[in-house]
Formats: C-alpha cells, structure tokens, sequence
C-alpha cells in the first residue's frame, strides 16, 4: 500500500486519482495524481464540497478512467480492544 503527500493512503497504486482533501482552512481541494504517483495539478480552495464535486466532473470528462478518493469523509474510530 502507497501512502501520500498528507499520509492518506491510497490503495489504487497504478491508476490515475482525483483526491479531494480538506484544506487547513475549513474549505476543500482536489487534486490529480497520475497513474506513477506524480502530482499533475492541484485546484483552487472550494468552500463547499459540492463546488469541489463539480471540479472532479470536470477532471472526469478528461482523464482518463480515474479513481476518485475522498479524503474528507471521517475516518471510523478504532475498535475497541476487549
């Protein structure tokens, strides 16, 4: 398993990924990582996730088949030890 520029992990090694990431300031930012792990853009701050979805509609249209990670769902807490 690969690990990213934030510590995200990304279990989609080979393939092209648009990743949206939180921003430091409460807002959103999506990136695309190509299929050999290199960074080929980053966008703008969006304020909404929904702005942010937008942006990855219009990567989509021209990468090709990419894999969409979000990184700002929440993580699910640890399970419990008995």
């Amino acid at each position: 398993m690969q690990i990213g520029q934030e510590g995200y992990h990304y279990p989609m090694a080979g393939k092209n990924r648009i990743v949206i990431n939180p921003a430091k300031n409460k807002q959103v930012v999506v990136s695309l990582t190509s299929a050999n792990n290199q960074k080929v853009m980053t966008s703008e701050t969006y304020k909404s996730k929904a702005a942010a979805n937008k942006a990855v509609k219009a990567i989509e249209k021209i990468v090709k088949n990419p894999v969409v990670v979000d990184n700002t769902k929440p993580k699910p807490a640890p399970k419990k030890k008995a």
